[in-house]
Formats: C-alpha cells, structure tokens, sequence
C-alpha cells in the first residue's frame, strides 16, 4: 500500500504543477472552453486540492505522530477522492467541450481507477507503513 500512496501522491502532486506551469492555458480552457465562471477560483482550488493531497500522501509518518499522520493521509486519500469524482463530473463528460467520447471516456475511466486505489489507500492506511 505504501507504493500506491507514493505514486497516487506523485500523480496528484505532479498534475497540480502542471496546472501552475499552463496556469493560463488552464484558465481559458475552464473558462472559455468549459463555460465555467470564476475560471480562475476553480483552477487556484484544484491547484490546492493537488499540490496539498500529493503532498500529505508523500509524506512519510513521524513515529511520534502517528495516529495524527494516519489522520492526515485518510484525509488526503479520501479528499482526492472526491476531488476527482467532481473532476470527472465537471471537465469529462463525454461532450462537454467538443471533445470525442472515446477521449473522454478514456479520462472517465482513468479516473475510475484512480479513485478506486485513492478509497484503497483510505481504507487501508492504518495497515501500511
């Protein structure tokens, strides 16, 4: 379990950088593709929610702290969790934005999985290392 925490913690924390490097691209595409207002706040808010659950799931446990580190990956896990559920609600739609169904789908799917291993670390946090 502790491999899965480390890569679902890269995968999130790696996305959120890719958000601040295409920080414009992103917010013309939730914006101006999407239709969403605010484009700025939901882009600053996923860059958060990334950057800060990559993190935490990276993190090692403090042996001093442990039940406060367990705490702190639950919430994490379980945070990027719905996180990504709203994700794929809001930007993968099949349509959505003129996209194909077989690209979206592929995103859908992808983020299924995803969330699949993110309850997995969850759920399980309190017996791995």
């Amino acid at each position: 379990m502790t491999i899965l925490k480390k890569v679902l913690g890269a995968f999130f924390l790696l996305a959120g950088i890719n958000k601040i490097m295409a920080y414009g691209g992103t917010v013309y595409y939730v914006g101006e593709m999407m239709g969403y207002p605010s484009a700025s706040l939901l882009v600053m808010a996923a860059i958060v929610a990334e950057v800060a659950g990559g993190i935490a799931l990276l993190m090692p446990r403090i042996p001093a702290l442990k039940s406060l580190c367990v705490l702190r990956q639950q919430v994490a896990a379980y945070g990027l969790l719905v996180f990504t559920a709203i994700a794929t609600l809001m930007f993968h739609v099949p349509g959505m934005a003129g996209e194909t169904f077989d690209a979206e789908m592929v995103h859908v799917m992808k983020n299924i999985v995803v969330m699949a291993a993110l309850w997995a670390v969850g759920r399980n946090i309190t017996k791995s290392a």
